[in-house]
Order: structure tokens, then sequence, then C-alpha cells
């Protein structure tokens, strides 16, 4: 998302390009444009800072504790947490670890690299002239594909099932004023198609929009059609404030059909790349530097350790695989002691559509008074989870509900402890 529409103030929009503007002339430039994920770090540390700063001067005790959080136990006094620095006790518990590690599908093998972000150091020790393959073909492998490129490797194959990029982010006018956000009537995937139809959202873009699958015509028209504002997305910019519930609508038979069925289509178009990125692939593709493929069926370790990737139109040869598919929404998948712990006692339990059950009101785990969780380890018990604005939102909610729970009688003394990677 641009950085005008970002900030962790749900009451001020486009807090992080305030802060752009006031760091340095350098920087005020990317107000309307993707900004470096390190200067959203150096956001974060100062909004952090500042944080700590008011608690300090209220007389409420904020502490930063670097360790490892490898168990949570639940106590009559409240909770334990574990680190390797010792044992903290709190009232209240917010898991809040963001994207966890998955297990690799081939441990040990050094050629597999099953989190790409994690294992940027690594990636980056790839030969130039490498065949590279890379599983999934969203905005994460987009990104892979470019590092690649810069790495100087002679090839790169994105795969997926179905074999479809990321449309290109239009132009962001100053204001959306004149859009009408309306919230979506029903509880179905029907009913989202033939609202998103009736608004007409899509008329002025170009033939085949919805139907077309050649990735390098498609992309033509994507980068021709982002030199101007995309009214269709707006409309999916602004279901962001109602999606959830609308997720919280569907059925169980509804939801797996999207899992089933839609989940690529919808980050497809719902997360859009940057024009710049776009160029960058349009020229990796002219320039024979990059194969996207569709049908993905399976990947084998061959007695070489060369990875042999089944494809629909081709049976691939690799030197090395980056999984690029995101968080697993299957505990048992996510390579962290803190959840197998957590799990193991009975503090965690998972949700049948990913994640970890939580009430999705208040964000509290399962059957858990005073424990909860936000982030990526909600995906399934709400649908919106990553995105700077709803994670503003659930926090919001998870702060409000601590507030309410407590008793007027009793004062907290203990810091709200958040937990962090395992």
């Amino acid at each position: 998302m641009k950085s005008s529409l970002l900030g962790v103030d749900s009451c001020t929009a486009g807090d992080f390009a305030h802060w752009l503007k006031d760091s340095s002339p350098q920087v005020e430039g990317l107000m309307q444009e993707y900004a470096p994920r390190i200067l959203m770090g150096q956001y974060l540390q100062e909004v952090v800072s500042d944080i700590a700063q008011k608690f300090n001067h209220s007389g409420i005790q904020f502490a930063r504790v670097n360790a490892s959080v490898r168990n949570v136990r639940r106590t009559s006094a409240g909770f334990e947490v574990h680190t390797a620095n010792g044992v903290r006790l709190v009232d209240y518990i917010v898991l809040a670890v963001g994207h966890l590690r998955k297990r690799s599908a081939f441990p040990d093998i050094e050629q597999y690299f099953s989190n790409p972000y994690h294992d940027l150091s690594r990636i980056k020790k790839i030969p130039a002239g490498s065949k590279v393959g890379v599983l999934g073909t969203k905005l994460t492998a987009v990104d892979m594909a470019l590092l690649l490129r810069r790495i100087g490797v002679a090839h790169v194959h994105m795969f997926s099932n179905s074999g479809q990029l990321p449309l290109v982010r239009g132009l962001i006018p100053t204001s959306c004023e004149d859009v009408a956000f309306e919230k979506c009537p029903g509880k179905s995937i029907l009913d989202f198609f033939r609202w998103f139809r009736r608004e007409k959202t899509y008329a002025p873009e170009y033939v085949g929009f919805i139907t077309m699958r050649d990735v390098s015509v498609r992309l033509e028209h994507e980068i021709e059609a982002a030199a101007h504002v995309r009214d269709w997305q707006l409309w999916l910019d602004g279901s962001k404030g109602w999606i959830d519930d609308y997720w919280l609508r569907m059925s169980t038979k509804e939801k797996r059909r999207f899992y089933r069925k839609y989940q690529g289509l919808w980050m497809s178009y719902r997360h859009p790349m940057p024009l710049a990125n776009a160029l960058k692939i349009r020229s990796m593709l002219r320039a024979g530097e990059l194969s996207v493929h569709a049908g993905y069926k399976s990947m084998r370790l061959k007695a070489n350790e060369h990875f042999e990737v089944d494809v629909s139109d081709s049976l691939l040869e690799l030197d090395y695989v980056i999984d690029a598919t995101g968080v697993s929404g299957n505990l048992a998948k996510l390579d962290s002691v803190l959840v197998e712990n957590l799990i193991d006692s009975g503090m965690l339990s998972q949700y049948e559509f990913g994640g970890v059950a939580i009430d999705p009101e208040t964000h509290q785990l399962f059957e858990q008074p005073g424990a909860y969780a936000i982030g990526p380890l909600t995906q399934g018990s709400l649908f919106y989870v990553s995105a700077m604005e709803r994670l503003v939102i659930h926090a919001e909610r998870v702060a409000e509900h601590i507030v309410k729970s407590q008793c007027p009688a009793r004062s907290v003394h203990n810091p709200l402890y958040v937990g962090a990677r395992s």
C-alpha cells in the first residue's frame, strides 16, 4: 500500500506520510509512492519510543525485553512468560508474533528456502547463473524474482496453480470523496461477485480484464491501465472496513469454496503490485530471464540434489527453489517452539479454516480468558489480518477488551506482555 495511506493512528489518516514529510526533504517525495520497508521500520521504532515516553510520564511501566519466548503458562496469579532469560509474571498476554517461520518441505536441504524474508541473507548467496524456481506468483514471488534478477541468476521460473501475476496498482487520487464505498450485502461468494458487477467498477477496463490468461499480454494491458485511476481498486480497498464481517457471515461451505477456488483470484485483484515492479517483471519476461507457469502439480528432489517440478506446460529442473506462498494456516507446519508448547498445553487450538481459534470480536483465544492473539496467527478466524490499517483496528479491540475486563477494585501492576517471535 502507498505511503500516503499508512499509519498506526486510526484517527489520523496517512500518519506515516506525515512522518516521511517531517523526516527530511529526501523522503518526502515518497509520500505517494511505495516507501522502502526500512523506512517503515524506522517509523515504527519512533512510534514505540514515543509510546514508551508517554507511558513513563504517566507513571505506567513500559518494558521491552529482548528475549525469545519459549512458553506461556497460566497460573492462579496470571501468566508465566518463559524466556531464555528467565520467567516473568503478567496479568494478560497478547500473541503478536508476526509471520512465523514455516517448516521446510525439504528439511536440511540448503537449496530450498521455506521462508524467503527470514532467509534473505542465504538467498543472496545463490550463485549467479543458477536456475531458480519460485513457488507462488503473487507479491512475495514478485519480490523474490526481482531480487534474483539483481543477483544475476540465469533464469527464474515462477509457478503456481493459477499462474497469474498480481494486477498493477493504478493512480491513487488525492481524494476518494467521490467514491461511495458501499458495504456488500449478502453472505456468499456469488453475492460478492454480483455486487462487484452491479456497481460497474471495472467498466473502463480492457477487454479480457476478468478472463485473460496470457501472462505477457495481460501484463501489457495492466501497465497501460495503471496510468489512470482504477475505480475497482478503490472499491476493493474500501472493502477493508467490512470484509471481516462479511467473512463471518459466510457459511462453512462458502469459506471452503473460497479457499479451494478463489483465494488466488482475490490476491491478484485485492493486492496489486506497484507499477515500478510491473515494469521490471515485463523487462525480465522480454529478456527471457523469467517464465511464469500455471498448473503446478508436484515437486521432487532428485538424486543429484536438483529439483524436478511438474507444471502444466513442462517438467522443470531447477538448482534452487524459494517457497513464496506465504505463512501457513496449519499451526502444525509452523517452525515455532512457542506455538508447539502452547498447543501441547491447550492454550492454542487450531481453527478449521487456519490459524488459531479466537473470539473475532475481542481477539481472545478460545476458552482462554486474558490471552489474546493478533496478526497472521488469526488468519482464518478473521479474513484480513496483516495490513497495517486492520492491525490498528484489531489492536484497539484487544486494548478495549483488556481495559473493560479489569475489575474496578483491582489495579493491574504487571505490564501487558506482548509475545515475541520464538
